[in-house]
């Protein structure tokens, strides 16, 4: 059942309801809206006016609709076609999409704002390459080879350090109002570019279905602590922390 109706609906339906949910929440090109905030809840301002759209969500929605087809067609008796082509289609459209609004030349930008404004692309001084893009473009497909390529030598570049890779860089040091309360952090902390280990998760899932197994692991251990290591990482070897400060490169 739902929250606001004791009628109890099947699993597909609860899954279906919830793609049409996030298809329908799209604008005029095909891209998510952000709203007040998508995975980085405290990128609260890019779109509370409606307008703004993420590249995360937009990527996240493609790759939801595959993993979706490719369970419905192994283990679901009877799907519908219909609904399996429409699901394939779309999916396919939101990737292009993204290529067409969001590709910066050599990584993925993260959104656009209310006021049309493309923010993470490489003429901005502060917030210039976000990890996530990266990551969910190699898993829902949107990234050709020459992309991953590009790609995978920008985030080595700007956002791997010894102890993981960064959210964003180069962090944030001052209130960027139409991106919101993410940049108020310090510097390297939290959102605003830390090693924050969620993200750094998802980037080492999309490296190994790309087949990127060496440096995959690599980033895999750096994540987590180890006797060795506690004292420089500030973390016992018990857990893997939210995250490990960031802002390498500015600090």
């Amino acid at each position: 059942p739902f929250i606001d109706s004791p009628i109890p609906e099947s699993v597909i339906t609860h899954i279906e309801r919830g793609l049409a949910r996030l298809l329908a929440a799209r604008d005029f090109r095909g891209l998510s809206f952000i709203e007040q905030g998508d995975w980085c809840d405290p990128m609260n301002m890019v779109g509370h006016k409606g307008k703004g759209v993420s590249s995360w969500l937009s990527l996240a929605t493609a790759y939801a609709l595959n993993c979706w087809c490719k369970i419905a067609e192994q283990y679901i008796d009877n799907y519908s076609s219909e609904k399996l082509t429409e699901y394939k289609l779309v999916s396919v459209e939101i990737n292009k999409a993204v290529n067409q609004y969001f590709w910066d030349g050599s990584w993925y930008a993260r959104g656009i704002t209310d006021d049309g404004t493309v923010f993470g692309v490489k003429d901005d001084d502060e917030g210039r390459i976000y990890l996530n893009p990266q990551s969910w473009a190699l898993l829902s497909g949107a990234a050709g080879t020459a992309k991953k390529f590009s790609m995978l030598n920008e985030i080595e570049r700007q956002l791997n350090t010894p102890f993981g890779v960064m959210m964003l860089a180069p962090s944030y040091t001052k209130m960027r109002e139409d991106i919101g309360r993410l940049t108020q952090k310090h510097p390297g902390v939290a959102e605003n570019g830390s090693v924050y280990n969620h993200a750094g998760a998802f980037y080492v899932y999309s490296l190994y279905q790309i087949g990127e197994y060496n440096q995959a692991f690599q980033l895999l251990r750096k994540m987590i602590p180890t006797e060795s290591d506690m004292i420089k990482k500030g973390q016992l070897p018990v857990y893997i922390p939210n995250y490990y400060r960031g802002a390498y490169y500015q600090y």
